[in-house]
């Protein structure tokens, strides 16, 4: 049977979400309440819990480029054991707060396809200037000199045999 939450427990609820410790370490507070129905509850009022978490990883994103020098998010993401987006989060603040800078550009090849990616270093600095976009002909040029390369082989000869060596 559901109960009604009284105002007592708003408020518990509310400072519980406001700090920066785990749910799960203050439910004594509400002992006649599961962690499920908290969350709920916190969900319905719109809290958003506070968390360390994400000045931590900044800290730790912060030390990691001063320890091994310029690095790409990609390399940073690995080291952090974060997603893509979230360390591109984490860069950005840091980049606002003047606290990495562009160090250079390098090429990130992936799939038979390259792009230019930023390389990220510790402490306020010039930035790098950023590389000349290819233009549309140029990456054309590239692809049909791929193409000239590749020999020819015909679909049923590769459907039996395989691909050319």
């Amino acid at each position: 049977m559901d109960q009604w939450w009284t105002n007592r427990e708003v408020e518990i609820i509310r400072k519980i979400w406001s700090s920066t410790e785990s749910i799960e370490s203050q439910m004594h507070l509400l002992p006649n309440r599961s962690l499920k129905a908290a969350k709920n509850k916190a969900r319905a009022l719109g809290l958003v819990k506070a968390v360390v978490e994400r000045e931590l990883m900044r800290d730790k994103a912060l030390d990691l480029l001063e320890f091994y020098g310029p690095m790409s998010a990609d390399r940073l993401m690995a080291l952090i054991h974060r997603s893509r987006q979230n360390a591109d989060s984490i860069i950005r603040q840091l980049y606002d707060e003047n606290r990495i800078h562009i160090h250079g550009y390098d090429v990130l090849m992936r799939a038979k396809k390259s792009r230019m990616v930023k390389v990220w270093a510790a402490g306020e600095g010039k930035n790098a200037n950023a590389p000349r976009k290819r233009q549309k002909v140029e990456i054309a040029e590239v692809r049909q000199a791929i193409t000239v390369s590749q020999p020819f082989r015909d679909p049923f000869i590769e459907a039996f045999f395989g691909a050319a060596a």
